[in-house]
């Protein structure tokens, strides 16, 4: 009912596909979702990029500066 639907709505944990987002720290972006995957690129703190799919697995797809690559969906809170 409406309780779960508004506790979705209040949580920071999913991101809406194209949703821009402002990186509160930096953060490796990587080729897959693995901490040992190799980076991408690194995004600075302040900087934007754009909510490509978030994953259960907890890893976010972003589009970064021309770059598409994913980063732990928990450094995105």
């Amino acid at each position: 009912g409406e309780a779960t639907e508004e506790t979705a709505a209040t949580t920071n944990t999913s991101f809406a596909v194209g949703d821009k987002l402002t990186l509160t720290q930096t953060v490796n972006v990587r080729e897959s979702m693995s901490e040992t995957a190799s980076k991408v690129a690194v995004a600075y703190a302040g900087e934007t990029g754009e909510i490509v799919m978030s994953y259960q697995e907890g890893w976010t797809k972003v589009k970064y500066d021309g770059t598409t690559g994913y980063i732990k969906t928990d450094l995105l809170q």
